[in-house]
């Protein structure tokens, strides 16, 4: 129970699976976040342990960040860049009923997933309250930006302007939950591209990703040749720590294009080809 002492959160979270325990996934990380655009998603898979980084600490660790108490139990994380400003409201429905659904949403405008690990990316909504069972967000009529255990399960809207980046990521604080909806009917706001992806049903969540495609030369000094065997929407470079780096456009199937990397530091990248179907992620490295 969220509203016990300390020691018994500390003892929850020790029970709790982790990323050496079993199988995570790239979207259980700040840097594989999904891109949402504003709609309804039904996410009927459970996430179990925190991927490859637990970018949010508990309180028992000197980078405690002041948000979810407990750190991340079983997360997903998303993203959105704001296309027409507006404001933004969501609701999480557990598909359980003894699932508690936790989240924090994050201003990463001119940041990276690295400022959130290191605890310099300010949340502008965090919510730890016990809701199990029930929904929680953001709702209008709402007004507080955060919540403790026994505080309100739902948190006011965000108003956001053109160009700003959110992060968003959702913790199931029990162990057994079977998904959720989330839902952003409502918000006013638009998003300037989102990933389109469907979810898929395994013995651990995880979500269907795109064929692969071809990347060449790798290591690459200048341009690097990507042909993929679908329709690509958008084609992305980030660097590793999240941070979008170059959008070019997206390619025919079985079209080759050339993508022009001259200019990037020398470094390693991640290369993202946004699919009907998924997200295909290749790694590049730039040499100078």
């Amino acid at each position: 129970m969220k509203n016990l002492l300390f020691t018994s959160l500390m003892l929850v979270m020790l029970a709790t699976p982790t990323a050496a325990q079993g199988t995570s996934y790239a979207n259980q990380d700040c840097v594989g976040a999904i891109a949402l655009c504003f709609s309804r998603y039904n996410v009927p898979v459970t996430f179990q342990g925190f991927g490859q980084q637990e970018e949010l600490r508990d309180y028992y660790d000197n980078n405690f960040n002041f948000c979810l108490l407990n750190g991340e139990n079983n997360s997903v994380w998303f993203k959105f860049e704001v296309g027409a400003a507006g404001t933004v409201v969501f609701n999480i429905e557990p598909l359980g009923q003894n699932d508690d659904y936790d989240f924090a949403v994050f201003n990463v405008t001119d940041l990276t997933c690295a400022e959130i690990a290191s605890n310099t990316a300010p949340f502008v909504r965090c919510n730890y309250a016990l809701t199990q069972g029930s929904s929680t967000g953001l709702a209008v009529g709402s007004t507080s930006t955060s919540a403790s255990p026994n505080g309100d399960a739902f948190l006011a809207p965000l108003a956001v302007d053109s160009g700003e980046l959110f992060y968003i990521v959702i913790d199931n604080f029990t162990n057994n939950g079977v998904g959720f909806n989330l839902d952003f009917t409502g918000s006013t706001a638009t998003t300037s591209y989102c990933d389109s992806l469907r979810f898929v049903t395994t013995a651990i969540g995880q979500i269907e990703t795109a064929q692969q495609f071809d990347l060449y030369p790798n290591p690459t000094t200048g341009t690097v040749n990507v042909t993929v065997p679908y329709t690509a929407q958008l084609i992305e470079m980030v660097d590793i720590s999240g941070k979008l780096v170059k959008r070019f456009e997206g390619a025919a199937k079985g079209e080759q294009i050339q993508l022009d990397v001259a200019s990037v530091p020398q470094g390693l990248y991640l290369i993202k080809v946004i699919h009907a179907k998924g997200i295909a992620t290749q790694k590049l490295q730039v040499l100078h």
